[in-house]
């Protein structure tokens, strides 16, 4: 897994004129401050630390295959999130 699946969630400058990047990572922060603990500290440390996989899969005692479906619920409810507030990814 690799930044650019952040990146898929996130709009392209088209699609987001007008929506400043401040006010996306406002909405990012909303969204990771409703989630459960794990799944916040899983993707922050996948997309701010660029942690592997399998270092967070170490860090947590997790098996890689949770982070990796961690991850891949959070993308999803990360895009649901970002189209209901009105930001079209």
């Amino acid at each position: 897994m690799s930044f650019t699946e952040l990146e898929d969630v996130l709009p392209d400058n088209n699609i987001a004129a007008g929506v400043e990047n401040a006010e996306i990572g406002k909405l990012i922060s909303e969204f990771l401050n409703h989630e459960k603990p794990a799944s916040r500290a899983v993707f922050i440390r996948k997309y701010w630390f660029f942690d592997s996989i399998s270092d967070i899969a170490a860090r947590y005692s997790f098996a890689e295959s949770k982070v990796k479906n961690m991850l891949y619920h959070s993308r999803n409810k990360l895009r649901e999130y970002l189209k209901k507030e009105g930001i079209e990814v």
